[in-house]
């Protein structure tokens, strides 16, 4: 009897070893991991995770600019007293309200925003972006330019400035005339090249005769005319046009 129990003690001593308690440990771990895996499944599965959604752009445009309205200027008292017509379209003698005159070039400005368009025998046509005027020619027709100094029935006016050209400029514009081997004049070939020709509203065939008292009668006198308008307090010159002499006096202002 007392052999068999010291058996059974030694049996119970050896299980218990340090082996034998981890593996009881392991076993015990293991199973409860399987009791909570099997109690709580989504233990395995992590839980959803949300989309991310981008914030929606929101594009601010900035409200259009009022557009800018430029005033139009208001077509000034204007008066028509002379035209000119000729091949590149014409020219047209206008008066301000101050009396004074120029001769403006089809196509240029008149006054600003206004420019010249359009010429017939008795009117001429202004436009600018609010619409057109027209102004009529005060005293009767012109046509081709031969009778426009008739319509100047104010006085001309001009500043030298507006009036200086070279002396080459006349030389080329004018061509001798002659009564035998006597240089009377000299007729006028390019009257656009000349501003004091256009203001005077000379035409090609005019004769210039003389300017201020001082006959043109040479060469030596051409070359001098830019000087002599630049030095003058007006100016008149003589013309035979068509065989009438006519005078035109040009105020100028300095």
């Amino acid at each position: 009897m007392a052999e068999a129990r010291a058996t059974t003690t030694r049996q119970s001593a050896r299980a218990t070893t340090p082996k034998e308690w981890a593996l009881a440990v392991a076993g015990g771990l293991g199973l409860s991991a399987v009791l909570v895996m099997w109690l709580r499944p989504e233990i395995l599965s992590p839980p959803d995770t949300p989309a991310m959604v981008a914030p929606a752009i929101v594009v601010l445009q900035a409200p259009a600019p009022n557009p800018v309205s430029v005033p139009q200027e208001a077509l000034p008292a204007l008066l028509l007293r002379g035209i000119m017509q000729n091949g590149a379209g014409g020219s047209a003698i206008i008066e301000a309200a101050d009396g004074r005159q120029r001769l403006v070039s089809s196509g240029r400005m008149v006054s600003p925003g206004w420019r010249l368009a359009g010429l017939t025998a008795t009117s001429a046509t202004l436009v600018a972006d609010s619409g057109d005027e027209t102004l009529l020619l005060l005293d009767g027709e012109v046509g081709d330019g031969t009778a426009a100094s008739e319509a100047l029935t104010g006085p001309l006016r001009a500043t030298p400035a507006a009036l200086a050209t070279s002396s080459n400029s006349y030389r080329l514009a004018l061509k001798a005339t002659r009564k035998g081997s006597e240089i009377i004049g000299f007729a006028v070939q390019d009257p656009a090249s000349i501003p004091l020709f256009r203001l005077a509203g000379l035409t090609r065939g005019d004769v210039l005769i003389s300017l201020n008292g001082q006959a043109v009668s040479s060469e030596e006198k051409v070359i001098e005319l830019p000087a002599e308008v630049a030095g003058a307090k007006a100016i008149d010159l003589e013309v035979d046009s068509g065989g009438q002499k006519r005078m035109v006096h040009i105020d100028l202002i300095r």
